[in-house]
């Protein structure tokens, strides 16, 4: 290389002699040294540049690569696209300082504005998959072939969303995939779930998606043989799409490390939303890595469901310190049947937002949990509390949300369904809201309510003017039907003055 360099250069004492074609393409691939030594292109950009070109003349060594996944132009004007030049031309085609365009600035200005015909595009896109499964002997995804011929004519939700789910066949039919997301127009939601992707895919389409500024949705939860290679690529990925909103990585084992580079990547993010179901997060240094950077992140939606979440871990989500706006913190599934809920309480009543906090399907039957529901239920940040699917049922834990709704004014939102919440309980829950001032929707569906439970709710109705929405299920079938339709109509109508 040496040798070609200097010869190149047209150094003396090399003396070479080959056909003209052999130093052209030898100039060519050595253009980046040369043209450091030739030009200083360094040191000019932009408009400066041109200056430059003008004056000294233009380096023909050198090479401009210019490659967009956004911006794929049309290299020629469609038929009929002429006159709409002209009208572009006449009506719109000015330059900033007001001077009209040249024929050929309103042509390339046309094709900016409107990009390109959408058809022409996916077509190109299809013939590059089935040419790159061809030369890779893999058979096509007819999904995947049927979604882009359906986005070439036109079809918006199929232009901008990919979903493959359950993909068992040979990887490498994936690898084609990435070849076709390369060149996808508008691809703005991307989801491989259970998939079987393994890290070196994943960091292969993180790089391509990294050159694209539109994604706004990436679901890879499934894909269990993910480790932290792959977190480290979504990481990098987090950091320059500046739209992605969405990401879902369930099912991944999340170990300290992997954790708190997923932490570090979501915090330098703008990311709203992050979905970890089944992460393996009962380890307290894998949460407490993941959690301490998320206080600087701008999430208003993190999921842990199905994470076997033990008292140890809930003292872990005090490094969660959430300072703004709304947010929703769904812990649901986490088997908290004989956890005190205290620890949880007092780190929530610290945070500065307004919380809407999911407990749902937690198997919370303790009467150990009690006090720890009074302490949620009057923690202020707390507007929305969901405790659905819990046994809910005894007294000790009846008491406890009545002792909870009394007098609260902070509490939107309580979701109670599937509570097995007998009469007693309704009576009693009804009692609090006599006093309540806060309280704007109570769910009590899917519960063994009979019409003495409905003579409670009217009575209280009568004093509350906050609840504007009860969700209750109709009694058995044993009951009178024309007290029980007119207990319902009426607990319906108080609501709806509620809300005028």
């Amino acid at each position: 290389m040496d040798m070609l360099r200097r010869w190149t250069n047209g150094e003396n004492g090399v003396t070479i002699t080959v056909p003209p074609t052999v130093t052209t393409e030898c100039t060519s691939i050595l253009a980046q040294p040369y043209r450091e030594q030739q030009h200083p292109y360094a040191r000019f950009t932009g408009s400066v540049r041109s200056v430059h070109e003008a004056a000294q003349g233009r380096d023909r060594s050198r090479r401009v690569a210019f490659a967009s996944q956004l911006t794929h132009y049309q290299t020629e004007l469609d038929e009929g696209d002429e006159a709409d030049v002209e009208s572009f031309a006449s009506e719109d085609g000015h330059e900033e300082n007001g001077d009209p365009m040249r024929p050929r600035q309103a042509v390339q200005a046309f094709k900016d504005r409107n990009r390109i015909r959408k058809s022409v595009s996916y077509k190109s896109v299809l013939v590059n998959y089935r040419n790159s499964c061809s030369g890779h002997g893999q058979a096509i995804l007819e999904p995947v072939v049927a979604q882009l011929q359906r986005a070439a004519s036109g079809d918006v939700e199929a232009q901008r969303v990919l979903e493959v789910q359950g993909f068992n066949e040979d990887l490498e039919q994936l690898w084609c995939l990435l070849d076709a997301i390369q060149e996808w127009v508008d691809l703005r939601r991307i989801t491989f779930k259970a998939c079987g992707l393994n890290d070196t895919i994943v960091h292969a389409l993180c790089v391509v998606l990294q050159r694209r500024r539109c994604l706004v949705y990436l679901d890879l939860s499934g894909n269990t043989e993910l480790r932290y290679p792959s977190l480290a690529s979504l990481q990098q990925l987090l950091k320059t799409a500046t739209l992605l909103e969405h990401l879902d990585i369930s099912s991944l084992t999340l170990k300290p490390r992997s954790a708190d580079v997923l932490g570090r990547g979501v915090a330098s993010s703008n990311l709203a939303s992050l979905i970890l179901d089944g992460c393996h997060l009962d380890q307290t240094a894998a949460l407490a890595a993941l959690l301490k950077p998320l206080a600087r992140s701008r999430l208003t939606n993190l999921r842990l469901r199905g994470n076997r979440l033990d008292a140890t871990c809930i003292k872990a989500l005090s490094h969660l310190r959430i300072k703004r706006g709304a947010f929703c913190l769904d812990l649901g599934d986490n088997n908290f049947g004989r956890t005190d809920l205290r620890p949880l309480a007092h780190s929530i009543a610290a945070w500065r937002c307004q919380l809407d906090l999911r407990l749902a399907n937690n198997k919370i039957t303790n009467s150990h949990t009690a006090q720890g529901l009074v302490l949620l239920c009057h923690a202020s940040p707390i507007v929305s509390l969901t405790l659905a699917n819990n046994v809910l049922g005894c007294d000790s834990l009846a008491s406890a949300l009545k002792e909870g709704l009394s007098g609260n004014a902070h509490l939107r939102t309580l979701d109670l369904n599937g509570c097995q919440l007998a009469d007693t309980a309704i009576i009693a829950i009804a009692e609090s809201l006599s006093d309540n001032v806060g309280l704007q929707r109570l769910v009590l569906s899917d519960n063994p309510v009979t019409a003495a439970g409905l003579v409670a709710l009217k009575a209280t109705l009568r004093d509350n003017r906050s609840l504007r929405h009860l969700e209750v299920d109709r009694p058995p079938a044993h009951e009178r039907v024309d007290l029980v339709d007119s207990l319902l109509h009426d607990i319906a109508e108080q609501c709806s003055s509620n809300n005028n």
